[in-house]
């Protein structure tokens, strides 16, 4: 119990310990080890940038913008966690009284659509055995997708009902 009011009285004096007492605050969060090899790194490339005084809000709005400028949603969507999740901490602190990434929203990744020749389909499809159920299951599945568009989430969540096989139709929710 001492160590733990020690340690809680132990004000970091400058940017670059908080950022490390941030990371320390993490791990004894228990998170993934790859997890935190994504904050610690983000938190490295943070630190470089930031500013002298830890309490500097529009300093730290600027480092977080010029950050955030230019990157792929992936990237930016883990960026700004992040940052978030460390102002949190400063404001736990006391050093910060804004979070400066909450002005930040989370960018959706765009539409992945990959063209494959006709060859290289036709190679797919002839990879599957049709002679076994599981087979003619993933079969059916992958022409289904092919033939429509669909996603494979919409495709696995088709019932019997949703097929009309008169007019040879499937109803996707």
């Amino acid at each position: 119990m001492s160590v733990i009011r020690k340690l809680r009285e132990v004000k970091p004096k400058d940017t670059f310990e908080f950022g490390k007492a941030f990371i320390f605050h993490q791990e004894a969060r228990g998170l993934a080890k790859t997890t935190m090899r994504v904050q610690k790194d983000i938190i490295n490339i943070l630190m470089a940038h930031a500013p002298k005084d830890a309490g500097d809000e529009r300093a730290w709005l600027d480092v977080v913008t010029k950050l955030l400028t230019s990157k792929k949603p992936a990237y930016y969507n883990k960026m700004l966690t992040t940052m978030k999740q460390f102002f949190q901490y400063l404001i736990a602190e006391g050093v910060v009284t804004t979070n400066p990434a909450d002005r930040f929203k989370y960018r959706k990744e765009g539409n992945r659509i990959v063209r494959h020749s006709e060859e290289t389909i036709k190679r797919l499809l002839n990879v599957i055995n049709k002679d076994t159920f599981a087979g003619l299951r993933d079969y059916t599945f992958c022409t289904l997708m092919l033939d429509t568009g669909i996603r494979p989430s919409e495709a696995v969540q088709i019932r019997i009902e949703d097929i009309d096989f008169e007019r040879k139709q499937v109803h996707v929710k």
